[in-house]
């Protein structure tokens, strides 16, 4: 199911990469991905009890198997900023595709919930995500249309996560993401569209059983395939871009920003580790 997908994505992204507090994010995981599910599907209190029981077991096997993995990139990672003052694309990409696999693996923990709680909707909860999808979505496409709105909330949106981790960027950092959100500002059509195609094989594999199933299977477990060519390209093309960026921002970090970096690798290794044995 794409909501789940989303929110999931969503909610480790932010334990893992812009929210320095691991712990308290994982620790509510379950319920926020159960309010805002509750929310798009209207589930009735016996799914919602189901949904909330078993995502605490998704998140505690995700804390067992995934965390480690996470913590030891996150070591790998310390040592080359000891070693390395200045990064190139491959290393920055390499580092980063590697983390992203590691969090694709654990969201397939969460493709079992998804396939029995799909399986208990009923057609009028169907259609309630229906709306609500289209109502959010034709929002988005508002927004999108201008241009300045668009670009400032997410120059904002990189420039938090980003921080997170670096502190405070300086007016040569907050320049170049303005300047990515500039050039890159028709990506957000394009993921609008890519999100209404989503919505509509869902919607249209509901009612067969087999499709819905391999669909949702899918999704949690080679969701590129799921992008016609073109989509791909463009996927592949921006996160070219992007890491182009986080590149250009690390070599002009300054040696506070070098610092602050370290520590909070350091702090999200240490709340990894504890996190896992719970």
């Amino acid at each position: 199911m794409k909501t789940i997908k989303s929110l999931s994505i969503l909610t480790f992204s932010l334990c893992f990469f812009s929210c320095s507090k691991v712990e308290f994010a994982s620790n509510w995981a379950d319920t926020y991905i159960s309010y805002q599910l509750g929310k798009y599907f209207d589930l009735n209190s016996n799914q919602s009890q189901f949904l909330k029981l078993s995502l605490k077991d998704n998140i505690k096997s995700i804390r067992k198997s995934i965390f480690p993995k996470l913590s030891l990139e996150l070591q790998a990672m310390e040592r080359e900023l000891l070693c390395h003052k200045i990064f190139d694309l491959n290393t920055v990409s390499t580092y980063k595709n590697q983390m992203m696999k590691i969090l694709f693996l654990g969201l397939q923990n969460f493709e079992q919930t998804a396939q029995v709680l799909v399986g208990q909707l009923s057609t009028s909860q169907v259609d309630n995500f229906k709306f609500q999808f289209e109502k959010k979505n034709n929002d988005l496409e508002k927004e999108s249309l201008v241009a300045s709105s668009s670009v400032e909330k997410r120059t904002e949106k990189i420039k938090k996560q980003i921080e997170e981790w670096m502190g405070d960027l300086n007016n040569n950092q907050l320049q170049e993401i303005q300047g990515y959100c500039e050039k890159t500002f028709f990506m957000n059509h394009a993921q609008i569209a890519s999100r209404k195609i989503m919505v509509f094989n869902f919607l249209n594999h509901f009612g067969n059983e087999s499709l819905r199933k391999n669909f949702i299977h899918t999704l949690f477990t080679d969701y590129d395939s799921l992008f016609n060519a073109n989509a791909k390209i463009d996927r592949s093309a921006e996160q070219v871009r992007f890491n182009e960026l986080l590149v250009s921002v690390l070599n002009k970090r300054s040696i506070d920003q070098d610092k602050h970096l370290i520590t909070a690798i350091k702090d999200r290794i240490e709340q990894l580790n504890r996190s896992s044995q719970i």
